[in-house]
This record gives structure tokens, sequence and C-alpha cells, in this order.
């Protein structure tokens, strides 16, 4: 490492990941500490949002690692209320996602469009997920209202009765992305992503199946067949790309 190179400092709330700490030693980043004043800092690192005074009074060579209202599209519940005032603005360009409810909120609408469209195909079965969970936790399927139950904000939305399959077994695509400004927009797409897989052949009449329905790793790698070597996908249910 070149010696003379003017370091940067970091501050941050807890204590950070090996990898990101490895990130930013290599670009030259140093973390604040007793001696600095606590405004100064290049980056301010946290694992929850900031509120907008800490946006308002941040100075052009400092860098926070959340934007203002990012929630709108990290939590369930928001990126559904954000989609749905996009597709009312924008109109039938926002047809890709499927028709949702906010509930407790919007409990009575879904009762109403329920009833009126239940014996429709492709209107028989819907997925419930809980807004604030990760890793498919507390996700489930159900066709009869009666099995609705759910505790906190949660979303239900229309399943996709004919996803795009691979092998016959359902999968994701993740891709990492930073996402430097908004305006002007600015992303960069890091050049590895993940391809992640249910572990089960998709069949709609067992709705049951987590194992068939969903594709997270958390799940996935309880199922019986995870170990498997599986028509097109092979063992396990999780793969680089590039």
């Amino acid at each position: 490492m070149n010696t003379d190179q003017q370091w940067l400092l970091y501050k941050c709330d807890q204590p950070l990941p090996a990898l990101l700490l490895k990130a930013l030693q290599q670009s030259y980043f140093k973390q604040v500490t007793d001696k600095h004043n606590a405004n100064a800092f290049n980056l301010y690192w946290r694992f929850s949002g900031f509120s907008l005074t800490d946006h308002t009074n941040v100075q052009p060579w400092q860098l926070l690692n959340h934007f203002p209202k990012a929630n709108a599209i990290t939590r369930k519940d928001s990126l559904a209320r954000s989609l749905k005032r996009m597709k009312t603005v924008h109109g039938s360009i926002y047809k890709f996602f499927p028709v949702s409810f906010n509930l407790p909120n919007d409990y009575t609408k879904f009762l109403s469009y329920y009833t009126k469209h239940r014996h429709q195909p492709g209107n028989d079965v819907w997925i419930c997920k809980p807004s604030d969970l990760s890793r498919g936790r507390g996700i489930y399927l159900f066709s009869d209202i009666s099995d609705l139950i759910y505790e906190g904000p949660t979303v239900v939305q229309s399943y996709i009765s004919n996803p795009l399959l691979i092998g016959g077994y359902k999968f994701d695509l993740r891709l990492y992305v930073v996402v430097t400004s908004y305006h002007p927009l600015r992303i960069y797409i890091h050049q590895d992503g993940l391809v992640r897989f249910s572990t089960e052949k998709f069949n709609q009449s067992g709705i049951q199946n987590v194992f068939a329905h969903l594709t997270n790793t958390s799940i996935n790698k309880y199922s019986p067949s995870y170990s498997l070597d599986k028509d097109k996908i092979g063992s396990g249910c999780k793969y680089e790309f590039w």
C-alpha cells in the first residue's frame, strides 16, 4: 500500500462485515476515532436509514449509504403502494406486477375483489407476504379466504399461475447494483449475479409445498431434494452467473 496516499475517513454505527472492511481499506478509508471531530467523515455507513436532518446537514464531500425514503422500494408494502401509484400515473407500462393489496388497510377492497373474481381462471390462488420479513419467512399460498391469517402489515397478491420455468422449476435472478445518484440517475451493475431455484417442480395443485413455490435459499436448503441432481439445474438451488 502506498503510505503517501491521503486517507479518507468513514464512520459506522456497528461493526462492519469483513468484506466491506476490506473494500474500504483497499480504497484508503480509515475509521473515525476519538481523535477526530464526530462530523469529520467522508462516508457514514449505517444499517438503518438516516433522519431527514442527517440528509439536510450532509456536506458536499460527505456520503451517506442510504437515500431518503429508500424504503419506498425496499419494503414489500411500500413497493406495492409505489407500483400502484406509478400505474395510476403512467398506465399500462406498469402492468408487469400482479394485483396487490396492503393489509389490513386494503382488506375491504381485497374481500370485494376476491369475491368477484375467485372463480375466474388465474384468480384462485393468492400469496401472502409479511411486509418487513426476509428469507421467505411467513410467506404462504392460499385459495380460500378462511386460510388468510396475518399479523401486522402484509401484502397479498394474485399468484402468477404460469411463471417462467427452467426444467419445470421456478427461479429468480438476483442482480447487485450501486445507485450513486437519482438526479441524474446513475447506476453501476456488478458483472456477477445469482440465480436461485426452487427444489421441486412447479405444481399449482400443491400450494402448501414451499419447495415448489418459493426460491429462497433459506427455505430450499431444507428440502429433501436439495442435494439431488435435478433435471436442468443440478444439485443445490443457488448458482452464480456472469
